[in-house]
């Protein structure tokens, strides 16, 4: 944030303009990005999770949208409307937030979640950039529900599918996604 101020009605943010728009828009026009691409946003990240746990804060809605790519190639992550403060890494949190597709399973099951679900979102993204969609849909939002609970990842076929990932890939998405259940 670069600025802000308050009227009597409201408060006004100013954000640095990132003119590279955010992943959601880059993956709508390329597709997927290849491996190289997809490691090193994954990398950066990390790095910024790592900062906000460390601050103990906790993002809950990273996805594509909320993963702004300046000029030079270098992410900010945006919207922490549903951010929220712990007190630390032991403590929980029992809201229902975030967005479907990018749900961990224990948001959904409201048994109380922590740091580990950004985790589990960052290896959802991770397997969106490299593919191009994410790994668990569905139209009804029950059975998108029971897939992210139950379903293990579908890896596409390299030769049907015309994506290759490699083994290094995929076993930080599993491994990530297995931090959490």
């Amino acid at each position: 944030m670069d600025y802000v101020f308050q009227n009597e009605t409201r408060i006004y943010f100013f954000l640095k303009f990132i003119p590279g728009g955010n992943i959601y828009d880059s993956l709508y026009k390329v597709k997927r990005f290849n491996e190289s691409v997809v490691k090193f946003i994954a990398a950066q990240i990390i790095l910024a999770m790592g900062y906000l746990h460390s601050n103990n804060v906790i993002h809950r809605d990273l996805k594509p949208e909320n993963v702004l790519v300046d000029t030079d190639g270098y992410i900010c992550l945006a919207d922490f409307g549903l951010a929220k403060f712990l007190n630390s890494a032991q403590d929980q949190t029992y809201s229902f937030c975030g967005t479907a597709e990018y749900l961990a399973p224990e948001i959904l099951d409201m048994k109380g979640h922590g740091f580990a679900v950004d985790w589990w979102t960052l290896g959802i993204l991770v397997y969106e950039m490299a593919t191009g969609r994410p790994p668990f849909m569905h139209k009804s939002h029950h059975k998108l529900g029971v897939l992210i609970r139950t379903q293990k990842i579908i890896w596409p076929d390299p030769v049907r599918h015309k994506i290759y990932m490699s083994e290094e890939l995929k076993d930080f998405i599993a491994k990530v996604s297995l931090i959490v259940y």
